[in-house]
């Protein structure tokens, strides 16, 4: 199935009304592309920009003067490296992740708290991930922040 494209308009507001719409527009063209991966879009083209009154467009958070671009849009897909798995990371990816952590010297609190996961998370990922070299290296760490 392949995608349709979209219309999109995108807003940014005018913080300093003295510069000329050309140099506002210059700065929205390089910031294009940043604005729409975040709202998930792809841009195929622009097809008009505008300076106008915020009030009259939706989105404007309530500028007084904002720059419009109408633009066409796919849906944004992340790049394909053939490298990558196409399955969700697995053990082998979370223990790096958490080795990064024993480099840094975190304790099981510390990772648990900085990844938002319930305590034992790191620990039992670790486990089944066969990694005990970096659990003996957190748990000396831990050991030695308890003392």
């Amino acid at each position: 199935m392949t995608d349709v494209p979209a219309r999109w308009l995108a807003v940014w507001p005018v913080n300093d009304p003295s510069m000329s719409s050309r140099e506002l527009v210059a700065e929205a063209a390089a910031d294009l592309p940043d604005v729409a991966r975040r709202h998930r879009h792809r841009v195929i083209g622009v097809e008009k920009w505008r300076r106008c009154p915020g009030r009259l467009v939706p989105g404007s958070g309530g500028a007084p003067e904002v720059i419009t671009a109408a633009c066409w849009v796919l849906p944004y897909e992340r790049p394909v490296n053939p490298d990558w798995p196409d399955t969700a990371p697995d053990k082998a990816t979370a223990a790096d992740k958490y080795a990064d952590y024993a480099d840094v010297g975190c304790t099981w609190d510390d990772i648990d708290r900085r990844t938002r996961t319930r305590p034992g998370t790191a620990r039992d990922t670790l486990t089944r991930a066969g990694r005990h070299d970096i659990t003996a290296r957190i748990d000396r760490t831990t050991l030695g922040a308890a003392a």
